[in-house]
């Protein structure tokens, strides 16, 4: 079983003091499991990449699989599409959920396997570049691969291509709001995490509230479904009201919202008063069971 972890704010700077992070050891080739990189073994071959690979323990580690499938049930959420469409002039109500289905898809591919957001914050501008013209291969190497007899395979009527390239891009509005939703979930993921007492993923939290979703940064990375985050209903930007404030996270390394060990039925029912990662435990218990929020599969 986890043990609680340590961690705190430095008392003269009211900094937080991040744990070293310890790498995950690199799997050896015959361990990996194989991808058949066909339409059939989609799924099957997305169950193959984890989440945060590079974190040596996650104690609720998931895969893509389920990522894509929790992405693809919150963008349904009535309080994310509702408001959407009701904000967003055009968007294509249809197209989200299955470019949320499809978005990681690529990822298939021989070594690209999922980046996390800590990862590229790490990247220079090359390193970038580098990164999204290896995405566009493996975009257009997958969508090879999935074509059927009769041409480029469509999904509903949308070229799968189109819709791995829209994500990449994040060139319309569907894109951009399957990129914060998605994004929502690493977030989700790292903070369920740390309530349980997971120190190393206080780096991940504080760069997801400081890059990501401080109402400036979502303005600017997201422009074209920039209503939604200025309406006071939206359960984005209420995560980092002000993403230099770490009081509020200071209390909850305390323990005093689940004492920093491992999550129970009653700790999952904590209110945390953060809009977005409530809506996301809602809709993993009703999509998965709260077995997932639950269930420890690894420990230090």
């Amino acid at each position: 079983m986890a043990t609680r972890a340590s961690f705190a704010l430095a008392p003269a700077t009211g900094i937080l003091e991040m744990p070293r992070i310890v790498p995950a050891r690199q799997p050896s080739p015959s361990c990996i499991p194989q991808r058949r990189l066909t339409w059939a073994s989609r799924v099957d071959d997305l169950d193959t990449i984890n989440r945060y690979a590079l974190m040596r323990v996650m104690y609720y580690r998931t895969n893509d699989r389920i990522h894509t499938k929790r992405v693809e049930a919150l963008v349904r959420a009535p309080e994310i599409i509702d408001l959407a469409v009701e904000l967003i002039p055009g968007l294509d109500r249809v197209m989200v959920p299955i470019l949320a289905r499809h978005h990681d898809d690529p990822e298939n591919w021989p070594k690209l396997g999922d980046v996390t957001l800590q990862a590229k914050l790490m990247m220079n501008a090359e390193q970038l570049s580098d990164h999204q013209r290896r995405e566009i291969l493996a975009a257009e190497g997958i969508a090879r691969r999935y074509a059927t007899k009769r041409g480029p395979r469509k999904v509903r009527g949308y070229s799968l291509l189109d819709l791995y390239l829209h994500a990449i891009f994040k060139d319309c509005k569907e894109a951009q709001l399957v990129s914060v939703v998605d994004k929502m979930d690493g977030f989700c993921e790292a903070y369920h995490e740390l309530l349980a007492g997971n120190a190393p993923f206080a780096e991940s939290v504080t760069n997801y509230l400081r890059r990501t979703f401080p109402l400036d940064r979502l303005l600017k990375n997201y422009p074209l479904i920039r209503n939604i985050f200025l309406d006071p209903r939206n359960p984005f930007v209420s995560v980092a009201d002000n993403p230099d404030d770490v009081v509020q996270l200071a209390d909850l390394y305390e323990g005093k919202t689940c004492n920093g060990r491992p999550h129970t039925p009653e700790t999952v029912a904590c209110n945390t008063h953060l809009a977005m990662y409530e809506l996301w435990k809602r809709v993993t218990i009703r999509e998965f069971g709260i077995e997932l929020l639950i269930d420890q599969k690894e420990s230090y």
